[in-house]
């Protein structure tokens, strides 16, 4: 079969991130360029705007260290964790989901799995899926679902987790620093892990509609799997989020230990 070139490569792959409002949004912001996705800006901008005005006024409130409270913010590990370490390495995740989408699904095609006389609907299935991923609606429901949980989140803001701005030096509530965390830090948090939920999601809904398409599956391919032994390199892409959230749930674990 002809190699497709590679205009038609870019038409037949799917990018999992570029399109998306998100994506759009932050290219208005400036925080993506032009050409490529800014993922170190991105990266340090969001880890940033979460952690250091919490710890900036935590420092100035003398609640950093041990002393002025039982447990000081140091203490809090799954803070750092989550706004530190989780955040970035689920934003630098999006560059190799994304690259790796854009190149895997051509190989549908190169290899012959697509067969000429179902490329037509092949493209259709990645045409409605990107329309899918560019939609605003899920994104207005992932902000639902975090506003709902920050708000229950702060009505019950006597949380384990700022504990440290709540205890005995802060005149008026949590003050500051454990608002900023609550509608700030851990909003970013959120919002990242449900992004990364739906763009799951959407990579299962696009692999369950070409599913149904007519392929040519080869039973004897060497590879085991029909030919489709190239796609065994998508969950790597993921290894990132897996890691993010695995630090995240470990680091309240630690705490407690200690």
């Amino acid at each position: 079969m002809t190699s497709p070139t590679l205009a038609d490569e870019r038409s037949l792959g799917f990018p999992l991130v570029r399109g998306d409002l998100p994506f759009r949004l932050q290219r208005r912001l400036g925080l993506i360029p032009p050409d490529g996705l800014g993922l170190v800006r991105r990266a340090l901008f969001w880890s940033m705007l979460g952690w250091l005005p919490v710890a900036l006024w935590a420092w100035y409130v003398g609640r950093v260290l041990p002393g002025a409270a039982a447990e000081p913010l140091l203490a809090h590990f799954n803070i750092h964790a989550r706004l530190l370490v989780a955040v970035p390495l689920m934003i630098l995740a999006e560059g190799p989901a994304n690259a790796l989408t854009a190149r895997l699904l051509p190989e549908l095609v190169r290899s012959g799995l697509v067969p000429p006389a179902t490329l037509l609907s092949y493209r259709g299935v990645l045409a409605s899926t990107a329309r899918l991923r560019d939609a605003t609606l899920p994104w207005i429901v992932i902000v639902g679902v975090v506003v709902a949980f920050t708000t229950a989140a702060e009505t019950a803001h006597r949380a384990h987790e700022v504990v440290w701005a709540s205890e005995g030096a802060v005149a008026f509530g949590l003050g500051f620093g454990g608002l900023w965390y609550l509608y700030v830090g851990r909003t970013i948090f959120l919002a990242l892990v449900l992004a990364w939920l739906w763009r799951i999601a959407l990579l299962t809904v696009l692999f369950w509609r070409i599913a149904r398409l007519e392929l040519a599956i080869v039973p004897t391919h060497p590879d085991r799997t029909g030919g489709l032994g190239f796609l065994e390199r998508l969950p790597t892409a993921f290894a990132p989020v897996v890691l993010a959230m695995g630090i995240a749930i470990a680091s309240r674990w630690a705490h407690d230990a200690v």
